[in-house]
């Protein structure tokens, strides 16, 4: 699934690169630019690109950590911690995923649309977010029950560190 998920975000990036550059040629040689285009990026493909692969960057560690307290833990207290504080924030994104839902599927019922020279639907851009709070909230409920699993049985290897990898030459570059 995050094969897929990442598959989609690139070809959402190559479709921004596309309409922005149509869009700024066409404004500045035949003063004729895209009308739709800056709706359609910043509405509905910035936040697939953005948020989208939020759970696979979680999965990964590849997010922003301050991470010195978690390094100088034993490995199986990271589980715990890490257990315990991704379970805690799994129902915050229930919620968030549950209310934002409730509103897409209200959007959609009564036929909101923006205002402007294009109608878009509101729908549209709610159900984005509800897609990807739902998959970070599943995402934090598997971190969450691997590491307490791996804490109480001590079985190391199924473990999910939400570290970034430091034996990156790339990670630790910066």
């Amino acid at each position: 699934m995050e094969k897929l998920i990442m598959a989609i975000v690139v070809v959402v990036l190559f479709l921004i690169m596309i309409f922005v550059a149509a869009d700024a040629l066409l404004r500045y040689t035949l003063n004729s630019p895209l009308i739709f285009s800056y709706d359609l990026v910043s509405m509905y493909l910035l936040p697939v690109a953005m948020l989208l692969p939020a759970s696979f960057v979680l999965r990964r560690g590849g997010h922003i950590s301050v991470d010195l307290f978690a390094l100088m833990m034993p490995a199986r207290m990271q589980q715990l911690l890490f257990g315990l504080s991704t379970l805690a924030c799994a129902p915050v994104f229930t919620i968030m995923f549950y209310r934002i839902m409730h509103s897409s599927l209200e959007s959609y019922e009564h036929g909101l649309v923006t205002t402007g020279m294009i109608n878009w639907p509101i729908w549209l851009h709610q159900a984005i977010f509800s897609v990807t709070t739902f998959a970070v909230a599943v995402r934090l409920v598997h971190i969450g029950i691997t590491n307490l699993f791996a804490f109480v049985t001590g079985a190391d290897k199924i473990a999910i560190s939400v570290l970034p990898d430091h034996s990156d030459p790339l990670e630790e570059a910066v």
